[in-house]
């Protein structure tokens, strides 16, 4: 049972986009895990993630003028006589 789980945790982390895998031989029995950041996947994630905030930023924009659009100024009307 807790091969399973070990098993099914590590292949949801490797499913990760900025998870990059490298095998490396095994020394003196051990297994060693070595965890950073390759600064060319954090830049292109970051880059992805601008990209998507642009995207909603102009829908939003967008949603926002054609709410506008059929929305007259509210208020009262005051006539001089």
């Amino acid at each position: 049972m807790p091969y399973r789980d070990w098993a099914s945790a590590w292949s949801s982390f490797q499913e990760n986009d900025f998870v990059q895998t490298m095998m490396l031989p095994v020394k003196d029995g051990a297994v060693e895990l070595w965890l950073n950041q390759d600064p060319s996947i954090v830049k292109d994630l970051d880059r992805a993630f601008k990209q998507r905030q642009r995207i909603e930023a102009a829908a939003e924009r967008f949603r926002e003028q054609q709410r506008r659009q059929y929305q007259g100024e509210r208020g009262k009307i005051v006539e001089d006589k």
